[in-house]
């Protein structure tokens, strides 16, 4: 699958390969954004970006929520 849209449908649908391949993929755009709250966050320092991207993906991934595309999931 080559589509971010293509793996967000698959892994919804409970391929387990997809998912891991739609995290993959999609890991350095989380990253840029992650940094980028991160610059204008005046909160808890102690949570770095790695630990947001991966909280949050972990909390999208668990949420059951479908996404539409690959904007919607962004």
């Amino acid at each position: 699958m080559n589509d971010i849209t293509e793996l967000i449908a698959a892994a919804a649908g409970g391929d387990g390969r997809a998912a891991d391949e739609l995290y993959g993929r999609v890991y350095g755009e989380l990253r840029k954004l992650a940094r980028s709250h991160r610059r204008r966050w005046h909160g808890d320092e102690t949570i770095g970006t790695t630990v947001l991207i991966h909280e949050a993906y972990l909390k999208l991934a668990d949420s059951g929520s479908g996404f539409a595309n690959r904007k919607h999931f962004y």
